[in-house]
C-alpha cells in the first residue's frame, strides 16, 4: 500500500511537470531562452508590443491573444533551470574527494607524455580539501537512486536548482 501511494504522489507531481531540455552549438541561443524561462515574471520579459487592430496576418492577432493571456497574473509560469554542467559536477562531486584527488595524480604523473601539468598542483589539493563539504553533500543526492519511501524530494530540489549552481562558481574560482 505505501508503494502504491509513492507511485500515485509521483505521478501527480508529473502532471504539473515539464521537462524541457535545450541543446545546441556554442551561441546557439540556448542560454538565452534558458533565461528566458527563469524570468519570475511576465511583465519582466522585454517582448515588443503588440498590435491591438489592423492585424497584417492571423500571427500577429494570435502573437496579441497569447500576450493577453500570459499577462493575467499566474499565467506565467517560471521554470527552474538544471545546467549540463551543474550534472556534470554533481556527478565528479559525488565520487568523492579521494577519487577526485586520485584522478588528478593519474593526469598530472611526472615524466608521462600523456600528462598535463598543474602548476602548484599542491595548493590545488589544499583548496578542494577546503571544499570537502561540497563532496559530502553532492553524496547525499546521487544522481541515480532507486528511494521511495521518506524520499528527500525537497532536498534533492534544491540541490539540483541552486546549491550545485553555488558550488559550480565556487570550484571555478579554486
Amino acid at each position: 500500500m505505501e508503494l502504491e501511494k509513492a507511485v500515485e504522489q509521483v505521478y501527480r507531481g508529473r502532471e504539473r511537470m515539464i521537462i524541457i531540455g535545450l541543446t545546441g552549438r556554442t551561441g546557439s541561443g540556448c542560454s538565452k531562452v534558458a533565461e528566458i524561462l527563469q524570468t519570475a515574471k511576465f511583465s519582466e520579459l522585454d517582448l515588443p508590443e503588440s498590435k491591438t487592430r489592423e492585424y497584417n496576418d492571423a500571427n500577429e492577432r494570435k502573437d496579441k491573444v497569447i500576450k493577453d493571456f500570459m499577462e493575467v497574473d499566474g499565467h506565467w509560469k517560471r521554470f527552474d533551470v538544471i545546467e549540463m554542467s551543474s550534472i556534470i559536477l554533481a556527478s565528479v562531486l559525488e565520487q568523492g574527494i579521494g577519487e577526485f584527488v586520485r584522478y588528478l595524480d593519474s593526469i598530472t604523473l611526472e615524466n608521462e607524455k600523456s600528462s598535463i601539468s598543474i602548476g602548484e598542483k599542491e595548493k590545488l589539493i589544499e583548496s578542494i580539501q577546503e571544499i570537502s563539504y561540497m563532496f559530502d553533500e553532492a553524496q547525499k543526492y546521487p544522481l541515480e537512486t532507486n528511494r521511495t519511501q521518506n524520499f528527500d524530494w525537497d532536498g534533492y530540489y534544491e540541490f539540483y536548482t541552486n546549491t550545485i549552481r553555488e558550488y559550480k562558481i565556487s570550484f571555478k574560482n579554486i
